[in-house]
């Protein structure tokens, strides 16, 4: 083959690859990723067996891979694409934009994700209690109701967004259902596709009980019980309860928390912030950790796979009962002070002093 042709091939690889990248039609990627290949055949007859040759197909066959990837996963908010490709979509607005993700509808089942990657950071960067908008993919619901809170409180909503907020009065969705049995306060409903914003006040509350799925409870608050049942629970915040309980899967805990027992059952657990409990006991799978506590206290950790920190400020003994097939945990602070038991091939490191 002589060099005129060869020039021509590599010529129309580098064409067709950057044309398939540029393309958001998913068949023409898939039809340029395939031609592409097959000319890269050809080519291997001629130089394959050379070193320049392969470093020179191999950049061929990579921008053969590249056509057929999405060009969608490019953000414009990236510095490569505003210095290659910015002069040529940089008057677009946002109408502009997503106008051409419309048209491409029938191509893909969701829009790019530029545009929800973006709106989600505008959406972070905003008060979080405006309305409408978007947080973690759903629209949030605005409050336009309120009860006087009360002692006892159940909220068996999906997907919410819970402040805990000092006042005694619990602000809601009219999509939330309200019933009241002596003094206990019910709020239920059944979402899709949103997240509801509920205020409860906590000044006079006692219990409160939280039983679904895809919660996210902020704020300060004192408790005599605090349940929580269901997956992909988040909570952060300054929250004590005499009895802290907690059963379900893929729990994050990012508090400041002190009281009498804390219980958590569940898998895909994180556990961050200040634990102060006479009384800690953690039952499940892929458990994270990295708390610090102060009390004296017993600590029980049984879980197929256990990893992080903890941290011991106290001055008295503590124990520490482990129980689980892998992982390692690493221990601070006075940890001279805290009798550890645990099966053999557990591994646990301590700060050096």
């Amino acid at each position: 083959m002589d060099k005129k042709k060869i020039f021509t091939l590599v010529l129309l690889i580098v064409l067709i690859g950057i044309g398939g990248w540029l393309v958001p039609i998913l068949p023409i990627k898939v039809l340029a990723g395939f031609a592409n290949i097959i000319l890269v055949a050809i080519l291997l007859f001629n130089f394959g067996a050379k070193v320049v040759g392969f470093l020179v197909l191999s950049m061929l066959v990579f921008l053969s891979l590249v056509s057929i990837t999405t060009f969608k996963s490019i953000s414009r908010d990236d510095w490569f694409f505003d210095q290659f490709f910015g002069r040529q979509f940089r008057n677009f607005d946002e109408d502009d934009w997503n106008d051409w993700d419309d048209n491409w509808d029938d191509w893909f089942d969701d829009e790019f994700p530029w545009d929800e990657d973006n709106q989600e950071d505008r959406t972070e960067q905003k008060d979080s209690e405006s309305s409408p908008k978007e947080i973690d993919d759903f629209a949030v619901i605005q409050p336009n109701k309120s009860t006087e809170s009360s002692e006892k409180i159940t909220i068996d909503v999906s997907s919410a967004k819970i402040l805990l907020v000092d006042n005694d009065i619990i602000e809601y969705p009219d999509v939330v259902k309200v019933s009241k049995l002596g003094k206990e306060i019910k709020l239920s409903s059944n979402l899709k596709n949103s997240t509801a914003l509920i205020r409860v006040g906590v000044k006079n509350l006692k219990e409160l009980s939280i039983n679904s799925s895809a919660n996210k409870i902020v704020g300060d608050a004192n408790f005599t019980k605090l349940v929580l049942n269901g997956s992909a629970l988040s909570v952060s915040g300054i929250i004590n309860a005499d009895e802290f309980l907690v059963n379900g899967s893929a729990i994050s805990l990012d508090i400041n928390s002190k009281g009498k027992t804390f219980k958590v059952k569940g898998s895909a657990v994180t556990l961050t912030g200040l634990i102060d409990y006479k009384a800690v006991n953690l039952d499940g799978s892929l458990i994270t950790l990295n708390f610090r506590y102060s009390i004296p206290n017993k600590i029980s950790i049984n879980g197929s796979m256990i990893n992080g920190t903890i941290e011991y400020t106290g001055q008295q003994m503590s124990q520490l009962s482990i129980k689980s097939s892998s992982g390692m945990l690493y221990l601070k602070g006075n940890h001279d002070n805290i009798k550890v038991s645990k099966p053999w091939g557990f591994k646990i490191e301590k700060e050096e002093r």
